[in-house]
């Protein structure tokens, strides 16, 4: 089994970016199955893989960071952080 884990900076609000990947990821996007959602993560599973999007907050306004690991779905998670 092999992980990717890749991120991303970006200024869009951390609640929008859990939103865009419960959307892009879950059963109305890529079909996946929603497993988990806190504050500021989200965690789909299906097809024998998974996707966790984790996004931490900037302290001073700047960038947000957008951290994802996947197993199964790479191709799927770099097309989402196209989207970014």
């Amino acid at each position: 089994m092999s992980y990717l884990r890749i991120g991303k900076e970006t200024r869009k609000d951390p609640q929008k970016i859990i939103d865009e990947a419960t959307k892009f990821f879950g059963p109305g996007g890529t079909g996946l199955e929603l497993t988990e959602t806190t504050q500021d993560a989200v965690e789909l599973r299906g097809g024998g893989g998974f996707v966790r999007v984790q996004v931490k907050s900037s302290e001073n306004g700047g960038k947000n960071e957008v951290e994802i690991l996947t197993q199964d779905w790479e191709y799927a998670v770099k097309k989402f952080l196209g989207t970014l």
